[in-house]
């Protein structure tokens, strides 16, 4: 049927794709994020760890859900079924995770009312030492809650799968536990983003543009970069939005499971599949699709993105040039005349001339000849030019180390520059 189809072919095609983004997406925004934390707004901070936990829950919900349709293995399935101890940390860690991701949002969505009810308190309610206690104290609730699963979840005899082993009545653990679960990951979540994002939206409706003129002009006295705290906040304004309408959707599907299984009304496996498809392909889209609001909102994240792009490709292509070097040739300028002097980077002069020995590697073994004696001498003009389509270097870009005077005054062909690096290039010479 068509909806065995969409079952089957959605996480197969869909979810990859939505795996694959939100991969790139959060680990390119992590950082950005936490640099933008720093300098404009504390409560990106909260975005920044928002994407470590999508991350994390995409790797595990949706990759594992596309590795099962697409191979026939389970592979979360098969990790906690290898030991009781694997058990017992996967539900707990997991199980955690999902519970963190809602309440940053709430932690956000607190912050933004406060930033836009009362502007002038901004700098002093959302400060990022205040929001690293703020996610402390929710890490902390957290673990308080889902310990539990340490002792509730285990594998009884190896061979057998993770299962439920607490001695519970079967009310206790088919409804009112998942009650409690849900309760605290979904429903309080949205009650509270709901209210803060209400108090939000009626605040900017009521504001006229005369004060908020006066209140940007107050702000810049304490902030820096006001334009991307504008931003964030039209960020954090349509992330809650997002938030809400999913929140509503995941409560209405737990509703219809709800009653169907109280026999109120009666949903066929095929239409609860579905219903179970879509609501993860708009959360996993949710949890990959973030940047695509920060480089669409926010001309401070474009700039950094960009920044990093073209950082990472010079790294990158140092990098090669280091690793996969070519056969270089050496040839040194003619030295200047001997009436002419040389000598230290002041602009000294002495007479001096150049000997040099050239390989096929790019080392050059130089000497400084100063009448009969031949002897090795920080030297100001040594100009190479490389074969093999390496790039010309100039006289500025050489870097000089003392000469290591511990050499026999005998053993000239002994004498050799302890250190000279051609600067950008990585070439010792």
């Amino acid at each position: 049927s068509p909806g065995l189809s969409a079952v089957h072919y959605v996480p197969l095609v869909v979810f990859p794709i939505l795996l694959l983004q939100g991969i790139v997406g959060n680990i390119l925004a992590i950082p950005i994020l936490i640099s933008v934390s720093r300098s404009a707004w504390s409560t990106v901070m909260y975005l920044a760890c928002l994407a470590v936990t999508d991350l994390v829950i995409l790797l595990i919900r949706c990759g594992s859900t596309w590795y099962k349709e697409a191979v026939g293995v389970d592979v979360s399935r098969r990790i906690i079924s290898s030991s009781d101890a694997a058990c017992k940390a996967y539900y707990f860690s997991f199980v955690c995770v999902q519970h963190i991701n809602p309440w940053i949002v709430v932690a956000m969505s607190v912050d933004l009312m406060i930033a836009t009810r009362w502007p002038r308190r901004t700098y002093i309610m959302c400060t990022l030492e205040r929001a690293r206690h703020v996610l402390l104290l929710i890490g902390i609730l957290v673990v308080c809650l889902d310990i539990s699963h340490f002792w509730t979840y285990g594998v009884p005899k190896p061979g057998l799968d993770c299962m439920y082993t607490e001695e519970f009545s079967d009310l206790f653990k088919n409804q009112i536990w998942p009650a409690m679960d849900n309760t605290f990951g979904t429903v309080l979540p949205l009650a509270a983003v709901s209210t803060c994002f209400g108090i939000t939206a009626r605040t900017l409706l009521r504001r006229s543009p005369t004060l908020i003129v006066e209140e940007e002009s107050e702000m810049k006295k304490y902030f820096l970069e006001l334009a991307a705290l504008k931003d964030f906040k039209m960020i954090c304004f349509i992330l809650c939005l997002i938030f809400i309408f999913l929140g509503l959707c995941k409560i209405s599907y737990i509703l219809l499971t709800l009653l169907d299984s109280l026999a109120y009304i009666e949903i066929d496996c095929v239409t609860r599949e579905l219903f179970d498809t879509l609501n993860m392909t708009f959360t996993f889209l949710f949890y990959g699709a973030k940047i695509y609001i920060y480089i669409a909102f926010s001309s401070m994240f474009r700039e950094k993105l960009k920044f990093g792009f073209f950082k990472t490709i010079r790294k990158l292509e140092f990098f090669c040039k280091k690793i996969c070097r070519c056969s270089r040739k050496w040839t040194l300028v003619p030295p200047k005349d001997k009436s002419q002097e040389t000598g230290s980077f002041s602009g000294q002069k002495r007479h001096s001339s150049y000997i040099g020995s050239t390989s096929t590697t790019g080392d050059i073994t130089l000497y400084q000849s100063s009448g009969t004696e031949t002897t090795p001498q920080i030297f100001e003009h040594a100009t190479a030019s490389c074969l093999d389509s390496c790039e010309n270097v100039d006289n500025s870009s050489v870097n000089y180390r003392n000469w290591n005077q511990s050499v026999p005054e005998n053993s000239r062909d002994q004498r050799t520059w302890e250190d000279v690096q051609i600067a950008g290039s990585g070439t010792n010479v």
